[in-house]
């Protein structure tokens, strides 16, 4: 579990970081890369792990 935490937080970190760059810094643009960075986390990771 706190791998997956850890993987969920390092990812979204680094989408967050991806959109900011791209579509510029405002809370709309950071709230939709959080989401959809946890989707494809949930999606992938738990893939990946089964």
């Amino acid at each position: 579990m706190g791998t997956w935490l850890l993987e969920t937080l390092l990812w979204a970190a680094v989408t967050v970081a991806v959109c900011v760059a791209i579509w510029g810094a405002n809370l709309p643009n950071i709230l939709m890369a959080l989401g959809i960075s946890v989707g494809v986390s949930l999606l992938f990771g738990n893939s990946w792990r089964s």
